[in-house]
Parts: C-alpha cells; sequence; structure tokens
C-alpha cells in the first residue's frame, strides 16, 4: 500500500501526465510524452527516469543477488541500497520488495 503522500504524487503524475504503463498494488511505472520520462513510483519513492536511466535501474535491480540475500544470515543482508540513476537519492529495499520492483519493473518494461 502506497502512503498518502506518495499516493498524492502519484495522482498528480497521473492527471498531468497520463499515460499508465503498469500499477499494482505496491506502485506503478508511467509514461510522459511531454516530458519524455518514466515516473516510478513505489513505496515511499517517486521517480523520473530518461528511458536510457529508466533501463539503467533495471538492470541495477536486476543485478542485486536475491540468492545471497536468502541465504545469508547476517543482517547486513536483510536489505539493499540502490541508487537513483542521476539523482542524489538512495531506495533501501528488503527482498520482497526487490521482488516487488522486479515485477513492476519487468512489466513495464515489456509495455514500453
Amino acid at each position: 500500500m502506497l502512503c498518502n503522500q506518495t499516493q498524492r504524487i502519484v495522482n498528480l503524475v497521473k492527471q498531468n501526465f497520463g499515460i499508465e504503463l503498469v500499477e499494482n498494488e505496491k506502485g506503478g511505472v508511467y509514461q510522459c510524452d511531454k516530458t519524455n520520462r518514466i515516473y516510478v513510483c513505489y513505496a515511499t519513492t517517486v521517480a523520473a527516469f530518461r528511458i536510457d536511466n529508466f533501463l539503467n535501474f533495471k538492470r541495477i535491480v536486476d543485478g542485486v543477488d536475491i540468492h545471497q540475500m536468502i541465504y545469508n544470515l547476517s543482517d547486513d543482508c536483510d536489505y539493499e541500497i540502490i541508487d537513483l540513476p542521476n539523482a542524489s537519492k538512495k531506495i533501501k529495499l528488503t527482498l520482497c520488495e526487490i521482488i516487488h520492483l522486479r515485477e513492476l519493473l519487468e512489466s513495464a518494461k515489456f509495455a514500453l
């Protein structure tokens, strides 16, 4: 479930930019023809990407070793910190969040 602030931003993105590529209960990906951006709204994060940055972000998320996260019992492997391309922002994701984000990004890439 998206937090209230993120939900307001998602609604604003939908109204102003319009094209929904994919949406599920965890977030959504939207395309803006005016700004040539892809908006990824996930959990408490809303990020705007050019198409090449979106594909780079997808590669970064796909590159996370989930098998290591599953089998490593140390606290360091409970989450992964991912840099957003061309942004001074990082997101901290658990194993389940990474899997959900991968599904969302894969569906969006297919829709492009």
